[in-house]
């Protein structure tokens, strides 16, 4: 899958791994202790999943959807301002991207080499990501609070499994200096993370349905950020079982005809 800006309502699907956003935006969590005879005998309709309100002029946001905002010239004459931005390349010289796979999966702080794509040559290029941290507990609820209070489209419901709790990824983004990107910069830098088991097959923690990280980072202005630089403010929301940290992030990649994964030990 190509890391690529989301655009619109993000359509996710429930199957072994995967999370479901109801009509009605719940997420349907599956505990696997409640299988029997091959099939499900129980489903546990959570009110913690992001619910959709209709988007309107007083809570459309962009930076929520993750779609890219297009510059639209309204006038006669009009044009974007084009602001020259130094490139400081910070962050090349310590980018060295290490393994990644399944069996050796990358430590947070260390850097993966991957793909994003760019609207300039409608191509996948190489970039950079790495995992910084995961905030738990009260400090990540609040985030998620703050993040509910500031009016965005798309508001995460409470949580109403005691066991489940939101965390937050912190996560850098790296674009090489030569990175096509339009004059105003870049302003698609986040990470299309998703979760996973230990071996990438079944449940995370007891619960299937587990899979689905909510980025709500606050991407880039145009002429803010440019290729050479390294995007430092990445955060993204999951649900996970309280204390467990036997999951994985995992990220897909397409390079040509070659597809994978890239997996970062989760904590």
């Amino acid at each position: 899958m190509k890391m690529r800006k989301r655009t619109g309502v993000f359509m996710l699907a429930l199957v072994m791994g995967s999370l479901l956003v109801t009509g009605c935006g719940k997420f349907v969590y599956v505990d696997s202790t409640e299988q029997m005879g091959g099939g499900i005998t129980e489903q546990i309709t959570q009110e913690g999943g992001i619910s959709e309100e209709p988007q309107t002029e007083a809570n459309a946001d962009n930076s929520v959807s993750g779609e890219e905002t297009p510059v639209e010239n309204t006038e006669a004459g009009s044009s974007v301002q084009e602001t020259p931005v130094e490139n400081t390349d910070t962050g090349s010289s310590d980018v060295t991207p290490v393994e990644a796979s399944l069996e050796k999966p990358a430590q947070f702080g260390e850097w993966v080499e991957s793909q994003s794509y760019s609207a300039q040559d409608s191509k996948d290029h190489t970039m950079y990501f790495r995992i910084t941290g995961v905030i738990t507990g009260a400090e990540a609820q609040k985030i998620v609070d703050d993040y509910n209070s500031a009016g965005h489209a798309v508001v995460i419901s409470d949580l109403d499994k005691d066991d489940l709790e939101y965390r937050v990824v912190t996560y850098e983004t790296y674009f090489p200096a030569d990175f096509p990107q339009a004059d105003y910069g870049i302003t698609n830098v986040d990470v299309h993370l998703q979760l996973c088991n230990l071996e990438d097959a079944g449940a995370i923690a007891g619960y299937i349905g587990l899979s689905t990280v909510w980025d709500i980072s606050k991407e880039p202005d145009i002429n803010e950020f440019y290729a050479g630089n390294t995007f430092k403010d990445g955060k993204a929301v999951f649900a996970m079982v309280k204390g467990s940290s036997d999951y994985l992030f995992k990220c897909e990649y397409s390079e040509g005809s070659m597809q994978g994964n890239h997996y970062v030990k989760g904590q």
